[in-house]
């Protein structure tokens, strides 16, 4: 009598299954930081690279509700830039926008592990007089938010990189970036 248990006779193949099936899944690279960090200028290089992914733009999205106080505009936004990343289920998705920890990433980190997307979190600061010099210069004042300083512990959990804008070229950082995704890219 034959065994007809295929992985006592391959143990392997299980084991490969998982890793083609992993090399398949779709990615959300999500871009975060303060204001004028520089992730509309980093994502617009990197879709230069990958023009095929979808791109959802908070900024965009924040300009579409200008009457909300500030904090209903926030939660407005948030849950507009999570419901669009829900009606992309088969592409992949650049996202950009502030928080780079909380509850917005907690909710998006648990979109894209319900919906099988791997998750690559770049996370762009600066200085934050460089960030107010910038803000004085895109929106004439210089007002950043809260939790301007990027605090390293809520990076745990998944895969993240961390560049200063202030430090680093942008045309570097978008290099590392795609040479990132290339590889993700390349094993499907």
């Amino acid at each position: 009598m034959g065994n007809t248990d295929t992985s006592k006779r391959n143990p392997g193949r299980s084991i490969q299954a998982e890793i083609e099936s992993f090399n398949k899944l779709k990615s959300c690279i999500y871009i975060s930081g303060p204001p004028c960090a520089g992730k509309s200028t980093v994502a617009r290089r990197i879709l230069q690279n990958f023009p095929g992914i979808e791109h959802i733009s908070g900024d965009e999205e924040w300009l579409e509700y200008p009457h909300l106080p500030f904090d209903n505009r926030v939660t407005t936004v948030n849950q507009a830039l999570l419901d669009t990343l829900l009606r992309c289920p088969l592409t992949d998705v650049l996202l950009e926008w502030v928080p780079w920890q909380g509850l917005f990433l907690r909710k998006l980190l648990k979109i894209c592990r319900s919906t099988d997307r791997r998750f690559l979190h770049i996370v762009l600061t600066a200085p934050v007089t460089v960030l107010k010099k910038r803000k004085r210069l895109r929106d004439q004042d210089d007002d950043l938010g809260t939790d301007v300083l990027i605090d390293h512990v809520f990076l745990e959990g998944h895969e993240s990189l961390v560049f200063d804008t202030d430090a680093e070229d942008v045309s570097v950082i978008s290099g590392v970036i795609s040479k990132r995704m290339s590889s993700i890219f390349r094993k499907r």
